[in-house]
């Protein structure tokens, strides 16, 4: 091929899809083939050939390298010569958004490139013409008119992952010397995009020039599918149900293209994607030379005035209000809806309104330009600024007692209709209520406080909604136990057997005969029998346990021990106890009067509660025996009898 001259000129014409705007196998929206006649003679001659297609400019999808089949052949019979060419791009840039001709408020934005190649191609005659086409993926997708046929489809690169889609050929025909010895396509001149409104009148000329001075007849086509390389089978997609050739809006769309002028008139009644295929013949002298045929994307989106729906307002802040326009000369005029007053307007694009009442109040949004079209919506903003939550709990929890929570919330607008309480953790969120109070269990085991973290979520019947989060702290309770009463020895300090914490204070009462009353465990030698209270206080003194033991003195080294006892439950004397004095206990053994064990401990401060094999006798004698070590290590053995009274 090297008669053939590379100088590309390839017209990117930029469509508006409303399909996605990740561009994912939907970046064409339409295009064309023209050729343009430069020179020849009776062996060959000199053609332009354009290519125009329309990307959405949002699109991530790869343009695959471009290829244009040639066949000197008429559509679906064998070609004697067939060759491609490559088209190298030669610009880049991006195109102004261009909006409908409609009134509308909110018109879509268009956002399109255009992309330049060129080539010039010498073509050896043919009394066939020749068929050309490019095939490439793929187009935007959910055409609402087409259908969907899985011989057609294909996929793109979009960003490094091939995506599906449904494949497009665009084609043109240069028709042979017999018919038209020098001839040229028509030329679009007014190319921009195709957006139209629901439910509005929309029109839009499709204006071409013809090279030739041809007269142009504009019609409805059928649009091309997907076609193997050097395949001129070319297969038409057909029309999706209830639309057609003649009516690709729909039928009964009232949707009709005008044959001499090219102008498209209807009133959408659908949203979405409407592929056009426009067919236009060249008709020279009254004969049809040849039919151009050119692609487009027809976007009908819904384009009135509209406000988005206002969230209801539960605080004491303003409300915030836009109808997100896209045409900036659009006038505004706002009037917030309270009674009584005329300081609740703006004239602000994005106006902001302090309510001075709880309420509902209807919103009007005026909207106007200079050329006299005029919209008007409403909304309704609810404002609830009485929402109030709150609860309580006890200050001070001691470990042990529930954590009661009591619920303070109001809403004087209206009532509240649910509860929900939350334990809140590192492990996440537990609902423990869903009652108006509540009381959380919990698991304590610190000698510290420990916060416990409580959330409470109320909703209204007026679509209210707040939560608060409070945590309430649950402290130690300290130990208290002073010991069993116990028999000291006048002669040796005893040790009371309170074990210290760091994080505890104490007191003991009363003072007499103790070392020190702020200490766990102060040494008694008062040499008097006193019964002793001891307080302790806890972490940060929140909680506070108290215990009594009784202490008696004895001479030793002995054992004291009662010589009668009686269990019968009335907290009198019920229990035999034994009260070592200077006496390390080795063991201690009870005896029947026949000599039979009734009762054995090596603890001195382990009682016996009568019982023998589980149940009280009726009374009687009893011997017991106590063995130990004495001071200076010397064996120690004491018996004696104590009487059982029932």
């Amino acid at each position: 091929m090297g008669n053939i001259r590379t100088i590309i000129t390839v017209l990117l014409f930029c469509l508006f899809s409303g399909i996605s705007e990740d561009g994912y196998a939907s970046q064409f929206y339409g295009g064309e083939l023209n050729y343009t006649y430069i020179s020849g003679d009776a062996n060959s001659a000199t053609y332009r050939i354009t290519y125009k297609i329309y990307r959405n400019c949002k699109s991530y999808s790869d343009l695959n390298e471009p290829y244009i089949w040639f066949f000197n052949t008429i559509e679906r019979t064998p070609p004697t010569n067939q060759f491609k060419i490559k088209l190298d791009q030669v610009s880049k840039r991006r195109l102004d958004n261009t909006k409908a001709t409609f009134c509308g408020m909110n018109p879509p934005d268009v956002c399109c490139d255009l992309i330049e190649y060129a080539a010039d191609v010498v073509l050896p005659a043919s009394d066939k013409g020749y068929l050309v086409y490019i095939s490439d993926c793929c187009r935007a997708a959910d055409q609402k008119n087409l259908s969907y046929e899985s011989w057609n489809s294909g996929s793109e690169m979009a960003t490094g992952v091939i995506v599906p889609g449904q494949a497009l050929t665009y084609v043109t025909k240069i028709p042979p010397p017999g018919t038209a010895l020098v001839n040229s396509s028509p030329v679009m001149i007014n190319d921009s995009s195709l957006t139209a409104c629901l439910d509005k009148p929309y029109s839009y000329r499709f204006r071409y020039s013809d090279p030739d001075g041809d007269e142009l007849r504009f019609s409805f086509g059928k649009a091309i599918g997907k076609t193997g390389e050097g395949n001129t089978l070319l297969d038409e997609i057909p029309y999706a149900n209830g639309y057609t050739v003649a009516e690709p809006f729909g039928i009964g769309s009232g949707f009709s293209i005008d044959p001499v002028t090219g102008v498209l008139t209807g009133t959408p009644r659908k949203t979405g994607n409407y592929t056009i295929v426009l067919e236009i013949g060249e008709y020279r002298n009254g004969n049809l030379i040849n039919v151009h045929r050119a692609e487009f994307d027809l976007v009908v989106m819904e384009c009135r005035a509209y406000l988005p729906a206002q969230p209801v307002i539960c605080s004491k802040a303003p409300a915030f209000f836009s109808n997100n326009p896209n045409a900036s000369s659009l006038s505004h005029r706002w009037d917030f809806g309270v009674d009584g007053t005329d300081t609740d307007q703006s004239n602000a694009v994005y106006p902001v309104f302090q309510y001075p009442a709880a309420g509902e109040y209807t919103v009007m949004l005026a909207l106007s330009n200079a050329t006299g079209c005029k919209d008007t919506v409403r909304t309704v903003v609810k404002y609830f600024p009485d929402l109030s939550i709150d609860f309580s709990y006890k200050d001070s929890i001691c470990s042990g007692e529930p954590i009661v929570l009591t619920n303070l919330s109001s809403f004087p607008s209206g009532s509240i209709t649910s509860y929900q309480w939350q334990y809140i953790s590192g492990r996440g969120t537990q609902v423990f209520s869903r009652s108006r109070d509540a009381s959380l269990g919990y698991s304590f085991n610190d000698s510290v406080r420990v916060g416990y973290s409580v959330q409470l979520t109320i909703t209204t019947d007026k679509g209210c909604s707040a939560s608060m989060v409070k945590v309430p702290f649950v402290y130690p309770v300290p130990n208290a136990y002073a010991g069993p009463d116990t028999t000291i020895s006048f002669d040796v300090p005893y040790e009371m057997p309170v074990k210290k914490s760091q994080v505890n204070s104490y007191l003991w009462q009363p003072a007499f005969g103790l070392s020190d009353t702020r200490i766990a465990s102060p040494y008694v030698t008062g040499g008097q029998n006193q019964c002793y209270t001891i307080t302790v206080w806890g972490y940060d003194s929140v909680c506070i346990r108290k215990d009594e033991v009784c202490i008696t003195y004895g001479r030793g080294p002995a054992v004291h021990v009662p010589t009668a006892f009686s269990p019968n439950g009335d907290g009198i004397n019920d229990r035999l106890k034994f009260r070592p004095v200077q006496v390390k206990v080795i063991s201690i053994e009870v005896f029947n009067r026949y000599g039979n064990k009734v009762f054995a401990t090596d603890d001195p401060a382990a009682s016996w509660d009568g019982r023998v094999n589980g149940s009280l006798p009726d009374g009687g004698a009893f011997i017991w025996v106590v063995k130990g070590i004495g001071p200076n290590n010397t064996p120690f053995n004491q018996s004696g009898s104590v009487l059982l009274i029932r």
